[in-house]
């Protein structure tokens, strides 16, 4: 599988080093994570887990004109030279501006996505937040401090990294569903096409992780005064918590909704969905494969197929076959197991650790992220749900110089550049220096194909704001 006809030439950048990110330059990001790219403000979103911080990366800050002067550095005489004779921004600063979750007692952060009015959403150890910002990520025609150039695709690192702090107006909780116990945390997630943020939790320790996690859907909802509460069965999941957000002046509440879908589940990790959205491609990271799920992007429905028999909380993750077709099959009640055989889509192997973050492709082939095996792949995907009519196969790898990648996400300009997450706390950092770094891969070729993402769906909290 991993032949030198499946090496794929790409030289791989170094966006932000892993000690740059940090305050402390002695220190750097522990667990990288959760690559996202924002495609209207042109701005890289990731996470260090472990760090519990919250990266923006991007050309301009997501601040006022006074602070952005204040952070900045003062430029030195070679590069007033330098500005004096370039029109474009190559020397320009990279701005890092982050959120501290442990400092508001938010503790582990597990994945961030942004929100169509520029807010940020976050799965965090206590639940899932938005984080309403002083100064959101520009949207249309809005740009930050009357700076059009807000927008132009991240390149290269020729300039220093600027950090600052991201200012906040609220907090406002959206979900925290009483089946995370003590001890659990949110892990990865991304939003489906029509908005509503689909995000696993897991054990914090390695003792509390098998089986214990669930996949969980959340969105905002609007409830009119006569209308009734959602009941305990709502759609095809079973509703997990509800938190009123606003309640306008006509006493119409915007309502969080969270909704646990998959049970059982042990490191929550990669989801991603088909260009058409008939499909949802799902990782759950030790058992080494990649699921897939008939999707309905209207109602926010996944189709699972459950198992005959239930599973334990805990054990090796043995399951029954089914007996449902799993185009007919309701997903299960909480106290049911899935069958895990159904939706196989394919397995990695063994040598490439286990797989983490994903994405997609314009062409519909997914990119998976390797913890531990020192790449990225790709893989083609053919026919469609049900599984019995889905195939694929692995057409590429991408060697990196980090063992344990863990997200992967298309952007830049025409969303030509691959972005890729790193770790270093599960490696010896004096073996891997540029562990824990962001990479860039450029205008990557896979099977004579240019790779070109799909934008990624920010989350539908036009609710909150349109009253």
């Amino acid at each position: 599988m991993t032949s030198a006809s499946h090496i794929v030439s790409a030289a791989a950048r170094v966006v932000i080093p892993a000690t740059a990110a940090v305050p402390n330059e002695s220190s750097r990001v522990s667990l990288g994570e959760g690559a996202f790219w924002d495609s209207e403000s042109g701005s890289l979103l990731w996470i260090d887990i472990l760090g519990k911080r919250i990266f923006v990366t991007s050309r301009l800050p997501l601040a006022s004109s006074a602070d952005a002067s204040k952070w900045a550095p003062a430029p030195t005489s070679d590069q007033k030279q330098s500005d004096a004779t370039s029109s474009g921004d190559s020397k320009s600063a990279w701005w890092l501006g982050s959120i501290d979750t442990a400092a508001l007692d938010l503790g582990y952060v597990g994945t961030v996505v942004s929100t169509i009015n520029g807010h940020l959403v976050a799965g965090v150890q206590t639940g899932v937040v938005l984080f309403e910002l002083e100064h959101p990520l520009p949207r249309g025609s809005k740009t930050r401090s009357g700076d059009s150039s807000f927008s132009a695709s991240p390149s290269t690192i020729e300039g220093e990294v600027v950090r600052y702090p991201i200012s906040l107006i609220k907090v406002h909780v959206l979900a925290s569903p009483e089946k995370m116990q003590i001890g659990q945390r949110f892990n990865d997630g991304k939003c489906d096409p029509a908005g509503r943020l689909w995000v696993g939790s897991m054990g914090i320790s390695d003792v509390d992780r098998t089986r214990s996690g669930s996949l969980y859907s959340v969105a905002l909802h609007a409830r009119h005064p006569e209308s009734q509460p959602p009941s305990l069965q709502a759609w095809s999941g079973s509703v997990a918590d509800v938190h009123v957000i606003r309640v306008t002046p006509t006493s119409t509440s915007v309502t969080s909704l969270c909704t646990r879908y998959l049970p059982h589940i042990s490191i929550s990790n990669g989801i991603v969905w088909s260009k058409d959205g008939s499909t949802m491609f799902y990782v759950d990271s030790p058992d080494k494969c990649v699921y897939a799920f008939p999707f309905d992007v209207r109602s926010g429905e996944m189709r699972v197929t459950p198992a005959t028999l239930q599973l334990p909380s805990t054990g090796s993750g043995a399951h029954s076959a089914s007996t449902a077709s799993s185009s007919s099959a309701a997903p299960p009640a909480t106290s049911q197991s899935w069958d895990r055989e159904a939706h196989v889509l394919f397995r990695t192997p063994d040598e490439l650790g286990v797989p983490d973050g994903i994405t997609i492709d314009s062409a519909g082939r997914l990119w998976v992220a390797h913890w531990g095996g020192s790449c990225v792949t790709v893989w083609s995907v053919t026919g469609a749900i049900p599984q019995s009519k889905l195939a694929a196969h692995c057409v590429g790898s991408i060697p990196l110089p980090a063992s344990c990648i863990t997200s992967v996400a298309f952007g830049g300009l025409g969303l030509q550049t691959l972005y890729v997450t790193s770790a270093s706390n599960a490696v010896d950092v004096s073996n891997e220096e540029l562990a824990g770094s962001v990479f860039a891969f450029d205008k990557v070729v896979v099977q004579g194909i240019e790779a070109v993402g799909v934008p990624a769906t920010p989350f539908d909290d036009s609710l909150l704001w349109d009253f």
